[in-house]
């Protein structure tokens, strides 16, 4: 070989040589400048999941603060709950105790109407004039009637009255009965041999006698009340029963005389 192929020979060997050092440096460089890079972009990960993790701790406590709080509320919520509930029952059973209170009173009440009802008077009234000369007692046209339900207690109260005109020059008393469901009633007066009185009258200075209830003497010798008649106690049984006057002449032993019946009042009243 000539001197000038050796040397171009030794050029090239000494050019490698440098090189390959060279080229060993910048392989480890660039490799190691990559880790470095990949360590850096890690770094930067675990701090935003750090501040990640830490942010979702701070939420964390922050939604058990509130269901703790929630739970305190829920807790109260059910408290208030049960109080209203018990509230509500005493108020319900307040009501209850008024309303049975209120049922009871009105009971009372309506018992008590019912009661007064029974026992308000009933009134009959016949104004025409109708007359007799029958020495016992008949009906006359307009009665006057009353039908009443006696209570328990089976007493009534009755008040009577009639004008009584028996003539110019009187022979004759007019007398009035007091009939229970077409039977005389009991325990009443007995006048000039007649029983079953229950008032009676005559012409006074031949003007027509207004008298009634109770039959006792008045100056006249009638057995009746002058003025506003007064009640007299009669006993019967509880129940409905119809009450009217019938009349009849008493002529004293001589001739049976007409006897006329005007005005005439019935008041009973059923006593408790």
């Amino acid at each position: 070989m000539s001197r000038r192929g050796v040397v171009i020979v030794l050029s090239a060997v000494i050019a490698v040589a440098i090189a390959i050092p060279a080229l060993a440096d910048s392989g480890t460089t660039a490799k190691t400048a990559s880790v470095k890079g990949l360590t850096v972009r890690a770094l930067a990960k675990a701090k935003a999941a750090l501040r990640i993790g830490r942010t979702a701790k701070r939420e964390v406590h922050k939604a058990v603060t509130a269901a703790a709080l929630s739970q305190s509320a829920a807790t109260a919520a059910q408290e208030a709950t049960a109080v209203a509930k018990a509230e509500a029952a005493k108020g319900f059973e307040k009501a209850s105790s008024a309303r049975e209170t209120a049922g009871g009173a009105e009971l009372k009440a309506k018992e008590t109407n019912e009661a007064f009802a029974l026992t308000r008077p009933h009134v009959g009234f016949a104004e025409g004039k109708a007359s007799t000369a029958s020495e016992t007692f008949v009906g006359l046209s307009g009665g006057p009637t009353v039908t009443v339900t006696v209570p328990a207690a089976g007493l009534v109260q009755v008040w009577g009255q009639a004008l009584i005109d028996a003539g110019a020059e009187p022979n004759a008393d007019g007398v009035v009965s007091l009939y229970e469901d077409g039977h005389q009633a009991e325990g009443q007066a007995d006048c000039a041999g007649i029983e079953g009185v229950l008032f009676s009258g005559a012409s006074v200075a031949g003007e027509p006698e207004l008298v009634g209830t109770p039959a006792g003497l008045n100056f006249a010798g009638a057995c009746s009340s002058l003025g506003a008649p007064g009640p007299v106690l009669f006993r019967t049984t509880n129940g409905e029963h119809t009450f009217e006057l019938r009349y009849a002449s008493c002529s004293c032993g001589g001739e049976a005389e007409s006897v006329t019946f005007s005005q005439r009042r019935l008041v009973v009243a059923p006593l408790p």
